[in-house]
């Protein structure tokens, strides 16, 4: 009979209280991560070169022709949530394509996560696609490409 007692008594230390595990598991002291209201300006603490090195594009280019073409696709509604500007949404992008690098990375430089980098490079690339077949032009005919 002592040794079912002392069987039980050891099963009793070994199995924790399931809640404890997953209280124990989940710091619920753990601070949120505080919202940033202020971004870098990478057009203004990058040098040209520095810029085209890290963008691909001169300032000017994106400044004057590319953003213009998809501003208003990347404009927020409201104010709500501290919406991040064209241009950040922009450069983000074009960091993005330019380093092939993780988004991540590329969201770390502007203290954007990656789920909304994510989100920016699918909305900037479809903006992008839209005026596609004003810039890029594809050959008509299979047989001009050959003859050539």
């Amino acid at each position: 009979m002592e040794d079912i007692e002392h069987l039980f008594f050891n099963l009793d230390n070994i199995i924790s209280d399931p809640l404890e595990e997953v209280e124990n598991s989940v710091n619920i002291n753990e601070p949120r991560k505080t919202k940033v209201y202020f971004r870098n300006d990478p057009l203004r603490e990058n040098t040209e070169n520095d810029f085209r090195m890290r963008y691909r594009f001169s300032k000017s280019v994106v400044l004057n022709v590319i953003l213009p073409l998809i501003i208003d696709d990347l404009r927020s509604d409201t104010q709500r949530g501290l919406p991040i500007s064209p241009v950040c949404q922009l450069l983000t992008a074009l960091r993005f394509y330019a380093t092939a690098s993780f988004q991540m990375v590329c969201g770390d430089l502007l203290n954007i996560s990656q789920s909304t980098v994510c989100h920016i490079v699918k909305k900037v690339s479809r903006a992008l696609a839209v005026h596609l077949p004003d810039y890029v032009k594809f050959p008509n005919n299979l047989s001009n490409c050959l003859s050539k």
